[in-house]
């Protein structure tokens, strides 16, 4: 047990947290420490027994943290038994509302925590994702297929329409969740398996652009929490980078101190809580943000090269022929760093973001022009609701412009005025 756990929401967008806990108050796992003001029946639960050290909040009173001391003793709130088949769907939503559990979905299009009153037209459970450094299902699955299946069978009770997304190079056995939900094999980059291109190529009506989606460690917690009565605490992440010498799996408790399971050798390191593309890029943190699955510490310092004038950039990333790497990418591993190269440029309209954004309908370079002309309406036209922040374009942009987070603030924006 870690010497202190710091429950911090800062994965989520578009939260007000109420916290209903004092510093000093002694706390049991499963019992609720704060809600979201915007939806007051949407609750954040402690993950361990024991007493609260501190409540931190940053700008504009933004709840940073609630971290608090474990207790010897793991005293845990039971909840009542559930018999999930005879549960109505307001039934099932209490189920999971009760629980501390409605955090574990998103909503699309603005990947926001959903009303309680809404239905969704449907869910996508994510059991892959290819994207470097992340934790894989198929590492321990035996361990918790049975609440897996628990978790799908409780989300068919809200909505009949349950998408089960796998990669189709991942080893797992199917066949049990095939019985209860739609199983979709996917085949590709990464950046296919990102909840938002999986709805953008399955989808049956417009009504589909407002799915809800969630991962197989949610199902998990989910099915786990039925069938013990009690909060499941346990998280699986992965650590990794170039900046980490021996990359994999752990389990460890929602909220954990970072510095118990990794530690930078070099200051100038940048840690990434998340993917390389899509993960939060933060300064420091003491502990694991709820609802992140990947610690990936990455070189941001790198050294000069020696004599660049004749290197003809062997060492530089490049998606295009544009630098000698682009021509050696396919023998040779792409080396990692978040350091800049150089000043930002203009758009060159070269389309390379549009020839590997994986929503085919979407044109980034026309979505980046409609914003920077003030033109909301026509970047929707071009796609910018469907765009799923894979993070993609901006990595292949020759002009080193951050495409997906323009866009990521253009949706925060647009959903902060729809529900002023």
């Amino acid at each position: 047990m870690p010497a202190s756990i710091g429950v911090c929401p800062k994965h989520y967008s578009f939260i007000k947290s109420k916290v209903i806990v004092s510093i000093g108050d002694e706390v049991q796992r499963g019992q609720a420490l704060f809600y979201d003001k915007k939806n007051p029946q949407v609750y954040f639960h402690s993950p361990v027994a024991g007493t609260v050290s501190a409540i931190d909040y940053g700008p504009q009173r933004t709840l940073e943290r609630v971290t608090m001391t474990p207790s010897s003793v793991d005293q845990a709130i039971e909840f009542q038994p559930v018999n999930i088949p005879e549960l109505s769907v307001s039934e099932a939503k209490s189920v999971l509302l009760e629980r501390g559990l409605w955090t574990s979905f998103i909503e699309l299009p603005f990947q926001n925590i959903p009303s309680p009153e809404v239905n969704p037209p449907a869910i996508v459970v994510m059991l892959s994702n290819p994207e470097p450094f992340h934790p894989k299902l198929s590492v321990v699955n035996d361990h918790v297929d049975d609440d897996l299946v628990r978790g799908i069978q409780l989300l068919k009770k809200i909505t009949p329409r349950v998408i089960v997304a796998v990669d189709a190079d991942e080893s797992l056995n199917c066949d049990a969740l095939a019985e209860i939900a739609q199983v979709v094999r996917i085949s590709g980059d990464f950046s296919l398996f990102d909840p938002a291109s999986v709805v953008y190529h399955l989808k049956d009506n417009q009504d589909e652009n407002k799915t809800w989606a969630c991962d197989w460690q949610s199902c998990v917690k989910i099915g786990n929490t039925i069938h013990t009565q009690t909060y499941f605490n346990q998280h699986w992440i992965t650590v990794g980078g170039n900046q980490v010498e021996n990359n994999r799996h752990y389990k460890v408790i929602e909220g954990t101190q970072v510095d118990a399971v990794v530690t930078k050798n070099n200051p100038n390191d940048r840690m990434i809580f998340g993917g390389l593309f899509s993960g939060l890029h933060m300064a420091s943190e003491d502990y694991l943000p709820l609802g992140v699955d990947a610690i990936n510490i990455i070189d941001s310092d790198p050294q000069p090269e020696f004599m660049s004038f004749i290197h003809a950039g062997l060492h530089k990333v490049s998606y295009t022929r544009a630098y000698m790497a682009g021509l050696l990418n396919t023998f040779r591993k792409t080396p990692t760093s978040t350091a800049l190269h150089g000043s930002h440029r203009d758009c060159i309209s070269c389309g390379l973001c549009t020839h590997v954004c994986p929503i085919d309908t979407a044109l980034p370079q026309h979505i980046l022009r409609s914003l920077k002309g003030n033109d909301v309406e026509s970047a929707m036209k071009y796609g910018l609701l469907d765009c799923s922040s894979c993070g993609v374009c901006t990595y292949v942009c020759p002009s080193k412009i951050d495409l997906a987070s323009m866009f990521t603030e253009a949706k925060d924006q647009l959903y902060r005025e729809v529900n002023a």
